[in-house]
């Protein structure tokens, strides 16, 4: 494997390993966010929810009051709680929930309307002077939908609304929890990964450079040993470098062969011209 190879399968594993624990972080913001916005929506319908039951009850009482005195103040009193009721359901509309809670809140709305109705006419009995028929409204038909019918299902789904908001809140916090550790965990395996992978990658160039490095000094300091060579098995750049170096090592030890064996026959030749001159010399 090349170096320009290995450095881009280091470079790749890096950026692999980024590109999942940023991939991690987005997906556990999103599922946090998607609760967060659950419980948001929940705790708000869980308002609307208690302040139509205090404006509910504030109309039984202003019924109350209008039947005992016929102050018609009571009257306004009424048709102002009735209009926060309305609005309150209008901005319960606007938020996003399930079909199950949007139909119960239309159950309610439903029979809150019927309550509104009836009344109307205790109010339009009173009115007339039937005061006795407008008491009998609002102690029977108004008191059998108030008891009956509106306060239980608006305590029925306060009940559920809590429970729902306790168990995302839960969640919630499990979600964080896990969420955390699965990113901590991956983020201390890219760095293991990486330091494993960096330190074979970093080995594998810096061994085969070593060794040539010695050899290099071994025959710059004349102790080279010409007939060893280097046998690095990588088919990188540095495997390449090293059959060139053992090339040049055996074209070096030849070299020194052949200068060797001139410098022998130069010197036979040297000891015939000596041997030649003496006899020369005698005679």
């Amino acid at each position: 494997m090349k170096i320009k190879t290995k450095l881009i399968l280091l470079v790749s594993f890096l950026v692999l390993s980024l590109f999942i624990t940023g991939f991690l972080a987005v997906f556990q913001s999103a599922q946090t966010d998607k609760i967060y916005r659950d419980i948001e929506n929940q705790q708000s319908l869980q308002l609307t929810l208690k302040s139509i039951q205090y404006r509910f009850t504030g109309i039984s009482n202003d019924e109350r009051g209008y039947l005992l005195t016929g102050d018609k103040k009571f009257l306004s009193g009424i048709d102002s709680k009735i209009k926060d009721i309305e609005h309150y359901f209008s901005e319960a509309n606007n938020l996003q929930l399930n079909p199950s809670d949007k139909k119960v809140l239309e159950n309610i709305n439903n029979s809150l309307q019927t309550y509104f109705e009836k009344n109307k006419q205790m109010a339009d009995a009173y009115q007339d002077g039937d005061v006795s028929k407008a008491q009998e409204i609002h102690m029977l038909e108004q008191r059998d939908l108030r008891k009956g019918l509106v306060d239980p299902s608006v305590e029925n789904v306060i009940d559920q609304v809590t429970k729902t908001i306790d168990e995302d809140t839960n969640l919630l916090e499990k979600t964080q929890q896990i969420s955390s550790a699965i990113l901590y965990l991956t983020i201390a395996l890219s760095v293991i990964g990486g330091m494993i992978v960096s330190s074979l990658i970093i080995r594998s160039i810096n061994k085969p450079i070593k060794k040539m490095n010695v050899r290099l000094k071994e025959i710059a300091e004349g102790e080279g040993d010409l007939t060893q060579g280097i046998f690095i098995k990588t088919r990188d750049e540095l495997g390449e470098m090293a059959s060139s170096f053992n090339l040049m090592v055996g074209k070096l030890r030849e070299l020194i062969k052949s200068v060797a064996s001139s410098a022998g026959q130069v010197a036979a030749a040297s000891e015939q011209l000596s041997a030649s001159a003496e006899e020369t010399t005698k005679s």
